[in-house]
């Protein structure tokens, strides 16, 4: 056929269809809007992505964001994990208590108008540990029980590609623990390789700090050769990062433990609105009671650090910013070497220890500083987290901080040094711990306040 002829028909039938879309009695010349270039077809599609649910949940959240998410008409909707407590406490470790959690699980998501496709948190399949010797294989197994013998899985919708891994699979009663397997990380790139076409990829993972694994780098080759998206969750707090010059978002709550600070803290309870487009994918937050953009927090804008896992360094502060103190995993990796360091965490393991991180802020006189720190401790004994001051002779003054208790919390505390003090550093220190004590720290901050 001619293309001449070829593009008249295909001229004639996109006006066909531009009739069948939208019609209107006005005669030819202007019109009362803007234009009719509709923001349809070309492969558009929209879905949801509903956050955590568990550590403490918070009752009648999560139900509502199904709720809100079928308002907004989705073709489908996923999770990036944590959709039930799982064995987090000695006596409902059993399979039968995480059998009941799904079935609570199923009578929420079965009022989802859409597909609901589920995501493998740390709470859905667990970590085998002290005190829960087969909370990875029973979990594992209830797991495959509710939703199907794969734990990880891919698939395609209008040539978009999914990519769904599960960041807890090797974490069961091996020596080290791994999240994800060579096994599992081989089909993924094996799924990409197969997939060379797709015009997105989008990858979904609970645990962003996977990013750093092994396992995830080797599937990160072959993702950086195409275009891709890729969401997570467990910090229970929002941000956005450029993750080799890719949109990598770590979604905030719909129900999980959280201090709900604000959009600052990115602590919110929300659902994520995703359009593809032909040009790639629009992400909005909305909140169960409004709407943001995506780049809600940024390390630019955000009132506290994150692990150092962007393009660029996560704070450079302007002239006249006050001053702030990040304590990144470069900053731990030089001055830590007593404790167990994974990622930006710190993890004293049946034994007293103390590790010193130096701080150099320009002025101590008139200052004030707070200091913020997730803690956790488990045993006997105490795991703390301070500031310690000491005058020009290297005399202790004194230390202010934060002590931890039971499970992850977030604490702060505002610390004015002594007029005498010349120099203050971080220390992180055990006492008195047994055999089987524990303690970590994570995502801690030092700022100067106004």
């Amino acid at each position: 056929m001619p293309r001449f002829i070829l593009t008249v028909l295909l001229m004639i039938a996109f006006q066909v269809s531009a009739q069948e879309i939208f019609k209107h009695e006005l005669p030819a010349g202007k019109k009362p809007w803007t234009h009719e270039k509709f923001l349809e077809g070309g492969g558009r599609f929209s879905f949801v992505i509903i956050p955590d649910r568990t550590g403490s949940e918070r009752p009648g959240v999560f139900p509502e964001a199904v709720r809100k998410a079928n308002m907004l008409q989705p073709e489908f909707i996923i999770t990036v994990g944590d959709l039930i407590q799982g064995p987090t406490e000695l006596d409902a470790q059993s399979p039968a208590h995480l059998r009941a959690m799904w079935e609570e699980l199923e009578t929420i998501t079965k009022k989802s108008e859409a597909p609901f496709f589920y995501l493998v948190g740390n709470h859905d399949i667990s970590r085998t540990r002290p005190g829960f010797p087969r909370a990875n294989e029973d979990s594992t197994m209830v797991w495959k029980e509710f939703a199907g013998a794969n734990t990880y899985y891919s698939f395609i919708y209008k040539n978009v590609l999914f990519l769904c891994l599960n960041t807890m699979e090797g974490r069961d009663s091996r020596v080290p623990q791994i999240g994800i397997t060579d096994e599992q990380a081989d089909w993924a790139v094996k799924v990409l390789k197969a997939n060379p076409q797709v015009r997105w990829t989008f990858v979904f993972l609970h645990q962003p700090d996977q990013w750093r694994s092994a396992g995830y780098q080797k599937i990160e080759k072959e993702l950086v050769k195409r275009k891709y998206t890729s969401f997570s969750g467990d910090w229970h707090h929002y941000i956005k990062f450029q993750r080799h010059g890719r949109s990598h978002y770590v979604l905030a709550t719909a129900g999980g433990v959280s201090s709900l600070r604000g959009k600052e803290h990115g602590e919110f309870d929300h659902i994520t609105y995703v359009t593809m487009t032909p040009e790639g994918p629009v992400v909005a937050n909305i909140l169960l009671d409004g709407i943001m953009p995506d780049d809600v927090v940024t390390p630019a804008t955000a009132a506290r650090t994150y692990r150092s896992m962007l393009d660029t360094a996560p704070f450079k502060p302007a002239p006249g910013y006050p001053w702030k103190a990040l304590i990144d995993d470069h900053t731990l990796e030089k001055h830590v070497s007593k404790a167990n360091l994974v990622g930006n965490t710190i993890t004293f393991s049946g034994k007293n220890a103390r590790e010193i991180i130096p701080l150099t802020p320009p002025v101590l006189r008139g200052k004030r500083f707070r200091l913020t720190a997730a803690v956790r401790a488990q045993g006997k004994g105490s795991f703390s987290v301070k500031i310690r001051e000491f005058d020009a002779s290297g005399k202790l003054i004194k230390a202010d901080g934060v002590t931890a208790s039971g499970d992850f919390g977030r604490k702060s505390a505002v610390i004015s040094p002594a007029a005498q003090a010349v120099k203050v550093d971080l220390c992180i220190e055990s006492e008195n711990f047994d055999s089987r004590s524990v303690g970590k720290a994570r995502y801690i901050f030092v700022e100067e306040l106004k």
